[in-house]
């Protein structure tokens, strides 16, 4: 009876702290001295970069594809988050569809559920992306706002008239550079067999928002005011107005660069907003 109760005691111990990076499946490496976990689910691989010790109750920063690399465009934005890393949050990288596309949530639910489940971590999640990966974000984000803890856009597109349709469609009166390859994609992606169907339709984040300001999520955005990629006036400016319109909070700090640029040089403001926002 005696070793019933204390198995019964250590179990509940162990449901109660969550898994611990030892516990993970999949192929371990290293990643600037924290370890990091390649895993699977039945929709798609992901991976897990992990704190020396998870701060309480297991918070974590979802990212996409271009997280990674400490060099180079996205280094900055890397940089950043290992910051969180030391703090106690994981960070998991998951892709969702290209193009925005709700076909990409399937892999981003399998991941929530499989972490949120067997390996205790917090029940919402901080999110953050980089330009196109706005388009996965705000799709998930949108169609579950009651998981998502804050949301943070790095000179993200937040308008597919803007990115990839740009001045090169015609029929468009953006003054963005335009993608052609990822346009053509997107319309593919949605079914769209004209220019005109796929300007018409309301599947840019900055239409996405209605659910997340009624579930109070906070937002924070970093842009360059002459990114001529993905211009300002065409998407962080819109979103702005239109998340404010409907009652939810935003904040946008803005930096004179040109092109596309990413990460700030001084971290702090992001990880302040995240971790001010984390409830865990």
């Amino acid at each position: 009876m005696k070793n019933t109760y204390w198995m019964t005691v250590l179990c509940l111990v162990g449901l109660s702290l969550g898994a611990t990076a030892k516990d993970f499946s999949g192929e371990k490496k290293d990643f600037y001295g924290f370890d990091r976990y390649d895993m699977e689910t039945e929709a798609g691989s992901f991976s897990v970069y992990c704190p020396k010790e998870a701060a309480p109750g297991k918070p974590w920063m979802w990212r996409s594809i271009f997280w990674g690399k400490t060099t180079g465009a996205t280094g900055r934005v890397t940089n950043g988050d290992l910051q969180l890393l030391e703090q106690g949050y994981h960070v998991v990288k998951a892709p969702g569809d290209v193009s925005g596309h709700i076909r990409g949530n399937a892999r981003i639910d399998a991941v929530y559920e499989l972490l949120t489940t067997e390996y205790g971590f917090s029940k919402k999640v901080s999110m953050a992306s980089m330009s196109r990966e706005t388009l996965a974000l705000f799709r998930w984000a949108s169609s579950n706002p009651e998981k998502v803890e804050s949301i943070y856009v790095d000179n993200g597109v937040c308008n597919v008239k803007s990115w990839p349709g740009g001045k090169l469609v015609p029929g468009n009166d953006s003054k963005g550079d335009g993608a052609p390859k990822s346009w053509a994609l997107l319309k593919k992606t949605y079914g769209f067999s004209s220019d005109e169907e796929a300007l018409a339709a309301n599947i840019s984040p900055i239409d996405l928002l209605e659910p997340l300001a009624e579930a109070g999520v906070p937002i924070l955005m970093v842009c360059g005011t002459k990114d001529s990629t993905v211009p300002y006036e065409e998407n962080g400016a819109i979103m702005k107005e239109r998340y404010e319109k409907l009652g939810g909070s935003i904040r946008i700090i803005t930096e004179e660069k040109g092109h596309h640029p990413h990460g700030l040089e001084d971290p702090t403001p992001v990880i302040e907003f995240i971790k001010q926002h984390t409830t865990g």
